[in-house]
Parts: structure tokens; sequence; C-alpha cells
């Protein structure tokens, strides 16, 4: 029976595939280096470095920060404009403490729905809340972005840090299953993505992050290293996590 492409519609779709396969790989290279947020580092080191979303927390935060400092753990902290200014003595003791303090947003709206210049004045709002102590490390609100907004914190000399270690721990999970999943993923060059606050539930004390914390440090601390976001940039090569389709 003649083959044709009407009767072998996969054929018909790898050639199309085929076609389009340089333009891909253009647009793909082109990607990672103008919209690629750093999510991990290719590195040969054992650092791995935990990320904290949403605070201050007057209660959490303080309390993160006793676990970290009996590990002698370091860690990076993306912090909420609003909140920094109801707790700038939480915002100077996270960096007395050695931690890296990285811009959430001031209002942690969401980045996509706002004109660029409503960006790029939120950002500028955070920036100031958080002077002296931040370093220029920019993490988007929920992780949500595109190129546009990508384009308005690197014009503003920020780099866009995400994570490729996520577990969810906003949610009602218990700290052996939040503890498990990260000890499961984590390897040298990690980030992980983690909260000390949730935005939209003022009242959450995080205790099972804290718990989980607790034990992930408690197990991984003799293989690993923990530390800042710009340690663990300046350890080797930061990468982002774009897959092929």
């Amino acid at each position: 029976m003649k083959t044709t492409f009407q009767s072998h519609p996969m054929l018909v779709n790898r050639v199309v595939r085929r076609s389009f396969r340089p333009a891909t790989n253009l647009f793909r290279g082109l990607r990672r280096r103008v919209y690629g947020p750093t999510t991990h580092v290719q590195t040969d080191s054992n650092l791995v470095s935990l990320t904290f979303d949403d605070g201050p927390n007057p209660k959490s935060t303080v309390e993160l920060l006793k676990i970290l400092e009996s590990f002698g753990a370091k860690a990076t902290f993306f912090i909420v404009g609003q909140n920094a200014i109801r707790y700038p003595e939480i915002v100077k003791l996270i960096a007395d403490q050695g931690h890296a303090i990285g811009n959430h947003s001031y209002s942690h709206a969401t980045f996509p729905h706002m004109t660029s210049k409503a960006r790029r004045s939120d950002i500028h709002q955070c920036e100031a809340a958080l002077q002296p102590y931040m370093a220029m490390l920019f993490r988007p609100p929920f992780g949500s972005e595109n190129i546009f907004c990508h384009y308005d914190a690197l014009h503003l000399g920020y780099r866009v840090i995400k994570w490729n270690i996520s577990v969810d721990d906003w949610r009602q999970y218990s700290p052996e299953w939040i503890a498990e999943r990260l000890v499961n993923q984590l390897k040298g060059g990690s980030i992980a993505l983690l909260h000390d606050n949730v935005i939209d539930r003022p009242g959450s004390d995080q205790q099972q992050t804290l718990e989980a914390t607790r034990m992930l440090l408690s197990v991984a601390s003799r293989r690993y290293t923990f530390c800042t976001v710009p340690q663990l940039l300046a350890a080797g090569k930061p990468m982002t996590s774009f897959h092929d389709p």
C-alpha cells in the first residue's frame, strides 16, 4: 500500500518538528541567556542554599533563626517590603546573623498582571524597606513571571532567583513529609524554596516548616554545607531549569 503523509500523521509531526529544530534551538539558547532565572548552580562543591519567602514573621522567623544558628547554617530570606516595614528589627537580626536578604517585592502582587511601571515601583519600594541589608537578588511573588517581568528586574540591576526544589511547605503537610522530600531531592548546587511566613495567612506560624528544617539539618549537615545564595553563586555556574519540550 502506498505510504502518504495523510495516512501517517506521526510522520508528518516528526518532519515538522525537525524542520523547526534549528529555530527552536536558537530560541532556547536566547531564552537561557536573556530570560533565564537562576534555579540552581552547577558546582562540584557540597554547597546548597535554603531560601525562605514571604517573611519576616515575628514568631516563626525568630525561631527559625535559632534553628539555623544551632547548626551553623546560613540561608537567604526573600522578604516582602510591607512586612519589612512592620518588623525592621527582625530584618536587622537576619542580616546580623550572617544570612542574605533578597527582594520579594513590596506588595506581593502577581507581577505579570501589573504594568512595567508598577512592577519597577514595587521593586524599588521593597528595596528601600530592606536597605542597607539587601543583596541584589529578586524573587518574583509566587514565582510568577514572564520575559517582561524578568527584564524589569534585570534593568534595575537584579539577578532573578527561583529554585529547583519545592516541597509545598505552605500546605498542611507534616514536618516528616516535608523533610523527607527535601533530603531526597537535595544535591550540591541546589536552591530550595521554603516559607517562614505565608503572605495570605498572616497568623500562620509555619511550625511544620520549622520542624522540617530542624530535621533536614540534623541529617544533611553531615554531608552538605548550607550557605547563602550569593555564596552559592560564587561557587559555580548559575543555571536555569528550562527543559526541552
